[in-house]
Formats: C-alpha cells, sequence, structure tokens
C-alpha cells in the first residue's frame, strides 16, 4: 500500500461577502437611535454625505437637549479637554446615595474665590450653611438644575444678597460639574469653564445653537456663523463629550422612555406603516463637495473623492433598502397579528422562519430587521420582536403548563360554568390544582386577559 503523501485539487464554492453588503446588513440592524448616530459620526468622516435630521411638532426632538441625552456622553475622565490642575471630586459609586445627600455633603469642603473667602471670614458661616441647604431643595433631582429661577430664589432665601449670592457660587462648584444650572445651555457652559475651555464660537453655538444641533442643522448653523462646517463639527464633538444631566446615576434607576423606531396605523386601506427618522429623507450627497470633486485635477484626490463617494452611495442605498425591508417584515407580521395589533385577540403563532419564507429572504434578514426595534401599534408600544411567538412557546415560569394549552383548559372551564356564579380567577386555579396543575391565580388572570374573557363580574348574569 503507498502511504506517500500527495496533492490533490478539490473545486468548492464558497459565499464571500462585499463590505458594503456587510454594511447593508449592519445598517439594517440598527435601531433609529443608532442609525442617527451612524450618520452623524459618518458626516463628521466623509464631507460627500450630507445629512440633516428634521422634526416635526410633537416629534421626539423637539425638546430642546433630548439629542444630547439620546447620546452617550464621555464620563469626566474620558473628555476631550480637562484641566489637569484641576482635582475633580469622585462620584460616589453607590447608587443608592441620592444627589441631594451628595451635595450636602460636600458644603463644608467646597473651595471659594479669594473675594468669597473673605465673606466666609466673618460671622455668617452658620447662615451661609442654611441657605445652602435650603437652595439644594430647589435642585432637581433628575437634572441637577434649578427648579426656579436666580431671581425668584433670590427673593424667597430672605437673606442678604451677598450671601446668597456666596452660597450660590459654591453650589455651582459642586461636584458633578454642571450642578445647579439655571437651563441646558448654563450646565454645559459650568463645565466649560471647570475644564478651563474659553471658546467664542463654542460658547455661541451653546447659547444660540443648541435647538439647531438637536436637529443636526450643522450647514445652516455654519451659514449662520460664517465658519467652516470643519469647525462646527469640532464644537459639536465637544459639546456631545460634556453631560446634559449631571444627576444622573444617583439615586434609584432612571425610568427608561421608549421612543418607537415604527408606527402602524389601520385605515380601511390597510396598515400604513411608517419608520420615523429612517433618514431616507434627509441624507444625499454635498452638493458643494461634488462639484470640487468634478473639478479636481491631481490624481491623489480624485482618487479620495471617489473613494468618499463610493461609500456614501453604499450608504445611502443601504438606508433605503433597510427601510423596504423593515416595512416588508412589518407589513407581513401584522397580517398575522392583526387582531392582536388592534387589542381585539392574543397573538397568534408565528416565527421569523414564516415570515422569512412569506417574503423569500433568509431568517437572519428578518431577525436583523426586528432587532432592537420598537413600534406603535394601536393597543399600545411593543418590541417587534415580541410580536412573533413559537407554536409550543411557554410563557409562564419554570414548571407551569405551556401558554396554549392553559389558555384552552381555563376556556373550557368558563365555557361550562354557572353563568349566575361564574367562576372567578381563583376558582378556576383551585379547580386547576385539583387536576395536579399548580397554577397560581395571578397566572390565571393573564392567562385569561391573553385570551380577551371577561372578569367574572362581568361575565355574570343579570
Amino acid at each position: 500500500m503507498d502511504y506517500g503523501q500527495g496533492m490533490e485539487q478539490k473545486a468548492r464554492q464558497t459565499l464571500a461577502m462585499t463590505p458594503a453588503q456587510l454594511q447593508k446588513l449592519e445598517i439594517l440592524a440598527m435601531g433609529n437611535q443608532e442609525l442617527m448616530q451612524f450618520l452623524e459620526d459618518e458626516q463628521m468622516e466623509n464631507p460627500m454625505l450630507d445629512y440633516e435630521t428634521c422634526s416635526a411638532a410633537g416629534e421626539e426632538y423637539v425638546v430642546l437637549g433630548e439629542w444630547f441625552r439620546k447620546n452617550d456622553y464621555a464620563e469626566p475622565d474620558d473628555r476631550a479637554v480637562v484641566n489637569e490642575d484641576m482635582s475633580y471630586q469622585e462620584v460616589p459609586e453607590k447608587e443608592d446615595v441620592s444627589l441631594r445627600e451628595y451635595l450636602k455633603s460636600q458644603i463644608r469642603h467646597c473651595p471659594a474665590s479669594k473675594e468669597h473667602k473673605k465673606i466666609r471670614e466673618r460671622e455668617h458661616e452658620r447662615e451661609l450653611e442654611a441657605v445652602m441647604n435650603r437652595l439644594l431643595e430647589y435642585i432637581d433631582e433628575n437634572t441637577g438644575y434649578f427648579t426656579e429661577p436666580k431671581e425668584y430664589l433670590g427673593c424667597i432665601m430672605k437673606c442678604p444678597l451677598e450671601t446668597f449670592e456666596e452660597a450660590l457660587f459654591i453650589i455651582r462648584g459642586m461636584e458633578p460639574a454642571g450642578i445647579g444650572a439655571f437651563s441646558l445651555s448654563d450646565c454645559l457652559e459650568l463645565q466649560l469653564e471647570r475644564a478651563g475651555i474659553k471658546d467664542d464660537l463654542l460658547i455661541e453655538i451653546i447659547d444660540n445653537f443648541l435647538g439647531e444641533v438637536a436637529l443636526g442643522n450643522i450647514n445652516h448653523i455654519s451659514r449662520k456663523l460664517k465658519v467652516s462646517t470643519g469647525k462646527v463639527k469640532q464644537c459639536i464633538r465637544m459639546i456631545k463629550s460634556l453631560n446634559p444631566r449631571p444627576a444622573k446615576g444617583f439615586g434609584t434607576d432612571d425610568t427608561v422612555y421608549v421612543i418607537p423606531d415604527i408606527r402602524a396605523v389601520k385605515d380601511k386601506n390597510g396598515w400604513e406603516v411608517t419608520i420615523r427618522n429612517s433618514g431616507t429623507s434627509h441624507i444625499r450627497l454635498n452638493s458643494m463637495y461634488m462639484q470640487m470633486a468634478q473639478n479636481a485635477a491631481e490624481p491623489d484626490i480624485q482618487l479620495y473623492f471617489q473613494e468618499k463617494i463610493t461609500r456614501a452611495k453604499n450608504i445611502i442605498r443601504a438606508i433605503e433598502q433597510r427601510e423596504n425591508t423593515i416595512r416588508q417584515v412589518i407589513q407581513c407580521v401584522l397580517k398575522y397579528q392583526e387582531g392582536y395589533a388592534l387589542g381585539f385577540t392574543r397573538r397568534t403563532q408565528l416565527t421569523m422562519k414564516q415570515v422569512a419564507e412569506e417574503l423569500e429572504i433568509h431568517p437572519s434578514t428578518v431577525t436583523r430587521a426586528v432587532k432592537d426595534k420598537y413600534i406603535e401599534l394601536p393597543s399600545g408600544v411593543f418590541a417587534v420582536k415580541d410580536l412573533f411567538q413559537a407554536s409550543h412557546q411557554a410563557e409562564g415560569e419554570k414548571g407551569e403548563p405551556e401558554q396554549e394549552k392553559m389558555i384552552l383548559l381555563i376556556n373550557k372551564l368558563i365555557e361550562t360554568e354557572d353563568k349566575k356564579k361564574p367562576l372567578s380567577d381563583k376558582n378556576i386555579s383551585e379547580k386547576l390544582q385539583s387536576r395536579g396543575i399548580t397554577i397560581a391565580r395571578r397566572t390565571v388572570a393573564k392567562y385569561r386577559e391573553l385570551a380577551g374573557i371577561e372578569k367574572a363580574s362581568e361575565r355574570k348574569l343579570k
């Protein structure tokens, strides 16, 4: 037998995805907020891409400063510019410490200016401390801002003006930076002052153009201030590194508010599906840089522009395809879950594989289309993935029977009940337990509501 080494050629087909195809899949999986952040970052790196978000009255970006809350701002140690001569007091790690408790702990240790030190040397320390404690009662626990204007606070403190000014000065110098501000712009400027940053353009944007920053209207700011978009983008990077809500991280966990990515409304023609801030209406190629690309003479510059143009076009196509795919998936899902979406019935059995087969796309495409996305329906706001339900999906605790089986059992008991003395949830629980099925009264109530069955008092014949 020949055990010698040899070579053998084999042909095999493999699927290699291009960078553009991979990017399409990544963009499809993005939620709206993630997509907007991606486009804002891309615009700063790619001059060929012109992206501006817009918002009608009532939409989520009308509230000034919401843009900051929707972006993860840097922690103090990660900020772009920090004055090394300044010593920052560490924010406590314990999440159960309230903001007010933390600020009160700093009252006796906050530095004052030389001018204010002279005041503190007088016999007003007790009064000053009392005024500071009263002022802290007017700081919002969620934002760290004063809840009343400075003039009003000065009146109700009923103390000498110099004592009020000194107390205010000390509070506004506390940690975290930005505490004691009277507005969003004041909060940001306090942080810049603490970091020793003096930039007239940056202050001008914070004072007069935060609304445009929140909407991403970089070109508008550039035209109004007659500066390059590059300088405006640098200022926005700095603004985004600041903390718009210094109180974040204190006390109990903040309530998380969900802004739906998709809205679906039923009319006589069917379901109308709208994708909020999808980007397709507000992203385009920058006409000025396109003209520069056409007039470029040097090969290196031509190559640079061509690469940027190709990338920008691929992104625009990927976003268009993302919107089309999401809309198709939602339309298909609502065809099966219409009763649930309208609040009339429970969910029907539906898998992502079923939707993929009907739309003739890969199941992973459906997975990406619903990932991290929320939808507003007539019956409420839901994670899109929750509109799917496997054929034998159990939703109760471990050891409970499957949901489908339980609903059928509950339904049968109710169908055969005495309508003059209908079964309560507790009665149903006891009857099922007598059959060896352990189920709590609250779980019975949950399954009954899912099945759209009324309470015993509403089922009773009069």
